[in-house]
């Protein structure tokens, strides 16, 4: 319990005040097909017709009522999309694509299981990045990607909204898995790992909301306070 506990405070401590590893679990979708883009317009509260690959968004995909069905990172490449929602809800966002798509050109698939997701955080996560990549990253916009290579592994790089600063996520080819996990071992003294215990602190103190706690199908983008992902201009979404 003790080396559990100070392993939570270490992590916790590093991603607040310098730079930590984590390995968030969520879920990955593939979508692909002309239509794609369109048809998530449709569906969810962002603008998402106009972007270009290697841009993305965060999103929410509504219900026919209005409500919340999850909150998604929509990342454009040259074959289509991915889609990044909230842990074992891949599932149901793929059925609720499906149910919606009728002449639409578009395929979902969940392809959670093809990735090792590491997550790079902190206020010094920018640096660390630089340092294992080689690349500069302060310059990409919230929700843009690019391909990096990190740990020998050539992996997509996203930024995202961050519970401390800044918070970056590679997604690796899920083969690369032991190679990421030995390598992040290898700088654990530099750079701790943050559990799930304490992203879940770091989450409630920046008052993020979480699907199936503060996000769920009982309350609209509003209510949750979504505001932000919510674009009035660019016509109608589904409910």
């Amino acid at each position: 319990m003790t080396q559990h506990l100070n392993s939570m405070t270490a992590g916790y401590s590093a991603a607040k005040q310098s730079v930590a590893f984590a390995f968030p679990s969520l879920g990955i979708i593939h979508t692909r097909g002309k239509d794609t883009l369109d048809l998530l317009n449709r569906l969810s509260t962002n603008e998402l017709s106009k972007l270009l690959p290697n841009q993305g968004a965060r999103t929410v995909l509504t219900s026919d009522k209005g409500r919340i069905v999850d909150v998604l990172t929509v990342v454009v490449n040259t074959k289509g999309a991915l889609l990044l929602c909230s842990e074992n809800n891949d599932t149901n966002v793929v059925s609720w694509l499906r149910k919606y798509t009728i002449m639409d050109d578009c395929k979902a698939s969940v392809v959670t299981n093809e990735y090792c997701v590491l997550e790079i955080l902190g206020p010094e996560s920018a640096r660390l990045i630089a340092e294992l990549s080689g690349e500069t990253l302060l310059d990409i916009p919230m929700s843009h990607w690019r391909t990096v290579n990190v740990f020998g592994e050539t992996a997509l790089l996203l930024r995202q909204p961050a519970l401390c600063e800044f918070s970056f996520l590679v997604l690796f080819d899920a083969p690369a898995k032991d190679t990421v996990l030995n390598a992040c071992q290898a700088l654990s003294e530099s750079v701790p790992t943050i559990n799930s215990e304490g992203l879940e602190v770091l989450r409630i103190e920046a008052g993020s909301g979480k699907f199936g706690t503060e996000l769920t199908e009982k309350y609209n983008p509003l209510e949750a306070g979504l505001l932000h992902l919510i674009n009035f201009k660019k016509g109608c979404y589904i409910g």
